[in-house]
């Protein structure tokens, strides 16, 4: 019998563990506004997967997703904790906007070099209205 209570124990401290864990990892990309993460689960992919190998058009088959997302950003109504930073927050997820629809107009009208660099204007500007919102 105490061979029994000491699985569960340890199986229950193995849980507690997992969990704990698990949570650390959101943490690491959890954000304070339920937009900016999903923001961020779109563009994330794209940065670290498809970027790196050049792989243009699979970012242009999420521009109208980004763009949504980026769109329900400028309406997001940010903490009271926050209030300091709102009126750069709005201007910042305004030129994030404006980004991804320039995106969307560029992707067959230049090469790919300027298409990345445009790319990554984006990422920093999602970057830094992150960064606010820390």
């Amino acid at each position: 019998m105490r061979t029994i209570a000491s699985l569960v124990l340890l199986l229950m401290v193995q849980l507690v563990s997992l969990s704990a864990q698990e949570m650390e990892k959101k943490m690491d990309h959890g954000f304070t506004l339920k937009e900016l993460d999903t923001f961020h689960e779109i563009l994330h992919p794209l940065v670290h997967e498809s970027y790196p190998k050049g792989d243009y058009a699979t970012i242009c088959s999420h521009l109208d997703t980004l763009l949504q997302s980026a769109m329900a950003l400028e309406k997001a109504k940010l903490p009271k904790r926050l209030k300091g930073v709102r009126k750069e927050f709005v201007a910042q997820s305004k030129v994030l906007t404006g980004e991804v629809k320039e995106l969307l107009t560029l992707s067959d009208k230049v090469d790919d070099t300027i298409f990345g660099e445009k790319f990554n204007d984006m990422h920093e500007t999602f970057e830094h209205l992150a960064e606010l919102l820390r």
